[in-house]
């Protein structure tokens, strides 16, 4: 499951993926503190990469992107095809 995360202090966007994303995002809490689930959508490794590599001039560091228009576009579109689940914030 591909994973779209919003950091509430910085507003950087992970891109990540995990099979159990509540348990990830409870592990990510205890990194890098408050949190808002954007959205999920089905995927592995090779989506996730692909997608790093789309957003790559966003980058931060590690997985972790500025939160850009086409980034924020990306994400509504996934919203808006109903393709993923959203969950509320999470902080």
């Amino acid at each position: 499951m591909i994973y779209y995360v919003r950091r509430l202090d910085t507003g950087e966007i992970k891109i990540g993926h995990s099979g159990n994303v509540p348990q990830r995002m409870a592990t990510l809490r205890s990194e890098a503190g408050p949190l808002e689930l954007l959205a999920t959508t089905p995927g592995g490794r090779a989506e996730e990469h692909a997608l790093h590599q789309r957003f790559q001039w966003f980058n931060t560091r590690g997985e972790w992107f500025v939160s850009s228009t086409s980034l924020i576009n990306h994400i509504r579109n996934i919203v808006d095809d109903g393709k993923q689940r959203c969950l509320s914030q999470t902080p």
